[in-house]
């Protein structure tokens, strides 16, 4: 077959490499006879191993004894086929019907049975298994200036083929290549974040914010997995921060980062973590802040802990469903906080009375010191031991010591019986019971309205009946335990101190201080009582 005989002259002649005539064979091999010279000739022209004027002289050697019995002769040029230059050592080049073919694309598949396929130029005839080509218009010769065009002796004639192989190859790898890496990529990515969660999910947070942080540096911010990470990575951060010592730094990382991870979709699997994160850092404040012992600490801290509040009250952040899940831990700091503004408020109190007390002092207005204290205990009773407040009572009663001085008017007993009632009074008892032996010596003496009733402990008889006037309610005194001895009155008409007797009620003495006075008060022989005016009294419970 001439295809097979056009091979082996290739190779005869050395112009093609050794691997091309042996692909050449096996495509050969593959396809059959229905493969022509012609088109073996035009696939080495087209990939460059041949030029046209090469393969244009090897098929008309092959077919030199069927050209023979064609009619007319045939001029062919091979620059028909565009491979020419036109440099100035053109020659002239005449070649029959091969040119041609070669040339068009209607070129005929002959098989060595005889078979041709014409164009619309020829007319092919079969016979006894040779075929023989006739021109149609074999009155027309076709004449072509055809050129040489000048070989490159620097490049070869297998560079393109070559190049072309390399480059399918090269493309052909990295197809490959980017769909290995694809598969490989994604797989690598499944456990590399699989493995940054296990260090979250123990808590081992700085190594998961590295895991997390080579992740996203690794496999990019489009991946699946990203967003969990970019939240996670925020997570284990703000984690760290609040185990600080102070729990304000875990305030400004949330008020600095929690932003950035608003919108991520991955925040919805930690939005729960998120909530108690920030209850964990609120309740951290609302600790230090009841710690703190100087109010102007405390109110910094109250101040970081409204801040961190302002965080849980946004939705994105803390739920619905997660406030209500840490409604009883968000109580409880509220209650803190009060604690902690009702101790600002005490002791901003404290500090302004303990101001106004010194004054006081200073000005030796001990009364109004003690007004001002009493007003402060009376809004925060647990003040009462305050060191500073001891410390200015205890100055307070110094400088009351320095102001004490024998009064110059003092309280005179008054000598003269007391004027007869004008109506005299008459009380009734009913009594109901048996007598009581042990309570034998004993009276008893009551306040009703304005009057002193006696009563004998014994029996419950009356023993008698003073008034004493509705002003200042003084309860009677008794002069020893029984009662026997006597008892001490407060006249509120007649401003006086009167002992009575237990038996009878008749009065014994008579004090008068010609101003309101305080209860008094018995120690068995003095009586001590003070007046409005400031004054101390002191008088012989026997005498008066």
């Amino acid at each position: 077959m001439l295809a097979k005989d056009l091979i082996d002259r290739l190779e005869r002649l050395g112009w093609l490499d050794q691997e091309i005539i042996e692909a050449l064979r096996d495509q050969l091999s593959q396809s059959g006879a229905r493969v022509t010279p012609e088109a073996i000739a035009k696939l080495l022209v087209d990939n460059g191993q041949l030029t046209r004027f090469q393969a244009t002289k090897l098929i008309g050697e092959l077919r030199k004894g069927e050209y023979d019995d064609v009619s007319g002769p045939t001029e062919v040029a091979p620059d028909d086929l565009g491979l020419a230059d036109s440099h100035d050592d053109e020659v002239p080049v005449e070649y029959p019907g091969p040119s041609e073919m070669i040339e068009s694309h209607e070129q005929p598949w002959v098989d060595e049975a005889g078979g041709a396929q014409a164009s619309d130029a020829d007319d092919l005839d079969r016979g006894g298994g040779t075929v023989t080509r006739r021109r149609v218009a074999a009155d027309r010769p076709r004449k072509v200036n055809a050129t040489k065009k000048k070989r490159d002796e620097t490049k070869s004639v297998w560079d393109s083929f070559k190049i072309y192989g390399i480059a399918g190859l090269v493309v052909l790898l990295a197809i490959v290549g980017a769909t290995l890496y694809l598969i490989l990529a994604k797989g690598n990515a499944d456990d590399y974040i699989a493995e940054a969660d296990g260090l979250y999910n123990q808590q081992s947070y700085a190594a998961a914010e590295k895991a997390y942080s080579s992740f996203l540096t690794s496999f990019g911010p489009s991946n699946p997995h990203s967003s969990v990470a970019r939240t996670r990575l925020t997570m284990t951060r703000l984690y760290q921060i609040a185990q600080y010592t102070d729990p304000v730094k875990a305030v400004d990382a949330a008020e600095e980062m929690l932003p950035a991870i608003e919108n991520e979709q991955g925040l919805d699997e930690e939005r729960n973590n998120l909530a108690a994160l920030l209850v964990d850092v609120a309740d951290n404040i609302a600790r230090a802040a009841g710690s703190a012992t100087e109010t102007t600490e405390k109110q910094r801290l109250l101040d970081e802990l409204d801040r961190q509040i302002k965080l849980t009250e946004n939705p994105s952040f803390v739920t619905s469903a997660a406030r209500q899940a840490l409604s009883s831990r968000m109580l409880g700091i509220g209650e803190t906080r009060s604690r902690v503004q009702r101790d600002i408020n005490r002791n901003r109190r404290l500090d302004e009375s303990v101001d106004s007390m010194r004054g006081a002092l200073k000005d030796l207005q001990t009364d109004q010191a003690y007004a001002t204290r009493m007003q402060l205990l009376r809004e925060y009773p647990e003040l009462r031991n305050d060191p500073r407040l001891v410390t200015l009572v205890k100055s307070a009663s110094e400088i009351q010591q320095q102001l004490v001085k024998p009064a110059v008017n003092v309280p005179k007993r008054v000598a003269d019986p007391l004027p007869a009632d004008a109506v005299k009074s008459i009380v009734l008892t009913s009594r109901n019971g048996s007598q009581v032996p042990g309570l034998r010596e004993e009276v008893v003496y009551i306040r009703i309205h304005g009057s002193i009733v006696a009563f004998a402990a014994r029996d419950g008889r009356l023993l008698w009946r003073r008034f004493v006037g509705y002003g200042q309610s003084r309860s009677p005194l008794p002069v020893d335990s029984t009662g026997q001895a006597g008892v001490l009155l407060s006249d509120s008409d007649l401003l006086e101190l009167q002992r009575a007797d237990g038996d009878t009620g008749a009065i014994r003495w008579r004090l008068s201080l010609g101003e309101d006075f305080s209860q008094p008060t018995n120690d068995g022989n003095h009586v001590y009582l003070s007046t409005q005016s400031g004054k101390l009294v002191s008088a012989d419970s026997e005498t008066g």
